[in-house]
């Protein structure tokens, strides 16, 4: 699991181009990839690795998952303030996140999961009052392109994205985020990972930060 710290130029743009060919983020200059991937003894097994990338105009994504996984949803914290968004009740600790992006990355076939793919994700602002769980839509539309999944030689699925900057809710001061993964609307897949420690107990990680441009 890595992340990078804010408040330093970056020493290359972004290379990616969303059409579902994952070659272009082995070119990624690691001074400005985020990357996270799932390790041992991890609670949520079914997310493998997610990775993140920015340039002036753009967030890039790309999620690695098990198949079987029907929604992926994106928590953010832009504005650097555990106070402002959901803290407590969530996978990360601490959190503080006040942006919810929340897509099916492909159609299926139960009805309760109709998609067109990640790329319609609705994009939602916290409403709650620290730990419950209240989002309001933002109702926004065209701020995320996105490939259909891809299936993976080593038998995962991925897809891969990039997300407007102008269209978030805010301007983002930071860019941290954290990823999970649900079959039936039970998380299945997380990242950064909590970790199941020998004793039973959990650690759960903070979020993945990502160098904006």
């Amino acid at each position: 699991m890595r992340g990078n710290n804010q408040g330093t130029a970056l020493t290359a743009p972004a290379p990616i181009k969303v059409d579902g060919n994952f070659d272009d983020w082995g070119k990624v200059d690691k001074a400005i990839l985020a990357e996270s991937n799932v390790g041992p003894n991890s609670k949520y097994e079914n997310l493998y690795t997610i990775k993140f990338c920015t340039d002036a105009d753009y967030i890039y994504f790309y999620c690695e998952y098990n198949e079987e996984c029907q929604n992926i949803d994106m928590m953010w914290n832009f504005d650097d303030d555990v106070a402002t968004g959901q803290n407590t009740g969530t996978i990360w600790e601490p959190s503080g996140c006040e942006v919810l992006f929340e897509g099916a990355p492909a159609p299926v076939d139960d009805p309760e999961w109709p998609s067109d793919g990640y790329k319609d994700a609705g994009i939602f602002t916290y409403a709650g009052d620290g730990s419950s769980w209240a989002w309001d839509d933002t109702e926004t539309t065209g701020a995320i392109a996105a490939c259909l999944p891809v299936a993976l030689s080593n038998g995962h699925t991925a897809i891969e994205g990039s997300i407007m900057r102008a269209m978030l809710p805010a301007t983002p001061k930071v860019c941290k985020v954290g990823v999970f993964a649900s079959i039936n609307w039970s998380e299945a897949g997380a990242l950064p990972q909590t970790t199941i420690n020998e004793d039973g107990t959990e650690t759960k990680s903070g979020l993945l930060e990502v160098k904006l441009n």
